[in-house]
């Protein structure tokens, strides 16, 4: 009896063990194939790679690591970065594993099984009770909870994650979180985690239409995909603002803030393609240009701070004249590069007075991090013993030569 006792309790502890392994959030481990999406910048949509030590290799951020993260904490991490290299002034990821093996120790009921089987049978399974009445709904799937939130992006006025509530439909959302102007509630994206995809015109009545954990639900615009204009310089907000159909160039420099204290307001720059289009002296009345998607809108800054300062343990310390889209590596070249005991890993940054910057520069020339973009006036501290002044060593060899020519 005994021996019944001890074994029914061993395997009760067994059973328990494997359920809360299932419950756990899986980890992105090397060489998992990872799909992340941008709602704001299209060229990062594509499947990504983990290498053997655990990075990705992204467009504008270089190598991100994300070995041993959650693809929700994935996701934090690149719109952070994202938004602090100023790549974008908001970003919207979603990261999400497209090998679909199990988490390491989730136990699979047979090993001929594919490799998404261990993760949908158990989802499955719990899912039916709660979705009684619900049959039109396509069944649920590698979820290893059922309170993965809703994922809101496009053209909602809140974008982001809200936890999920059973019987929320689209048309609610929209109606609490409340759309932008221009946003086309008539065709409604909803991806879910299997992979599916639908559309809600949420105009009309949804009669049994329920979200599901997971879900996203995606806004887009009447005019086709957003697009974003770069608005640089003496602004209050530099970065990218979204393109309106006939926007111009006053209405993107209102949208970025408006003029910073230095901004020129007889020199606004409109760059497209690489090209120099038109410069608008925005003191006029008349002076303004609609503008494209992708245009660069560039208020200079006045003479006393159209520059850059450069400062400490590089070759040739000074001012350098602030060229529009300036880089820290563009600076640091100017200054001569580096002096030979520069402490490359601590370059101090300040903008405006502000608060300095520390920037490991050693992974920026490594493709670690995106170059960071330079403002006029801002100034650059290179770390480190400065170039030595040779002036009393030339004086010094200069009376030795002397003595050894006329002094004998």
């Amino acid at each position: 009896m005994r021996r019944v006792f001890v074994s029914v309790l061993l395997l009760a502890v067994a059973v328990g063990a494997a359920f809360a392994q299932q419950a756990a959030p899986r980890k992105i481990a090397p060489k998992d194939v990872l799909k992340l999406t941008c709602a704001e910048e299209e060229l990062l949509n594509k499947e990504y790679k983990v290498t053997k030590d655990g990075v990705i290799l992204m467009d504008f951020l270089g190598a991100v690591e994300v070995s041993g993260l959650t693809d929700t904490e994935a996701a934090e991490l690149v719109s952070k970065k994202l938004t602090q290299e100023r790549i974008v002034r908001t970003a919207t990821v979603k990261v999400e594993f497209k090998n679909a093996a199990p988490a390491e120790g989730v136990p699979t009921k047979s090993p001929e099984n594919k490799p998404t089987e261990p993760d949908k049978k158990p989802a499955e399974t719990e899912k039916k009770p709660a979705d009684d009445g619900k049959a039109q709904d396509p069944p649920q799937t590698v979820l290893p909870s059922a309170e993965r939130p809703i994922r809101l992006s496009g053209e909602f006025k809140t974008c982001g994650e809200r936890p999920y509530q059973s019987g929320t439909t689209v048309s609610a959302l929209v109606n609490e979180v409340g759309a932008n102007e221009g946003a086309d509630v008539s065709k409604i994206v909803v991806k879910s985690t299997d992979g599916s995809t639908r559309f809600v015109d949420a105009t009309k009545p949804e009669p049994g239409i329920a979200l599901k954990p997971g879900d996203e639900i995606i806004l887009v615009s009447t005019n086709g995909p957003a697009k974003e204009v770069y608005v640089l310089g003496s602004v209050a907000k530099p970065g990218t603002v979204k393109h309106r159909p006939g926007m111009t160039a006053k209405a993107a420099i209102e949208a970025a803030g408006g003029f910073a204290g230095a901004g020129e307001k007889k020199r606004v720059s409109i760059e497209r393609n690489g090209q120099i289009v038109q410069t608008l002296d925005e003191t006029k009345a008349n002076a303004d240009l609609v503008i494209q998607p992708e245009d660069r809108v560039l208020v200079e800054t006045g003479e006393s701070r159209a520059y850059i300062k450069v400062d400490g343990a590089v070759k040739s310390p000074g001012y350098f004249v602030a060229t529009p889209g300036m880089k820290l590596s563009e600076a640091v070249a100017a200054a001569g590069g580096f002096a030979a005991k520069a402490k490359t890993k601590k370059v101090q940054v300040t903008s405006n007075g502000g608060k300095a910057r520390t920037i490991d520069f050693d992974e920026i020339e490594q493709g670690y991090m995106g170059d960071v973009l330079l403002q006029p006036g801002d100034q650059v501290v290179v770390p480190g013993q400065k170039r030595k002044d040779d002036t009393l060593l030339k004086l010094g060899g200069g009376l030795a030569a002397f003595w050894l020519l006329f002094g004998r």
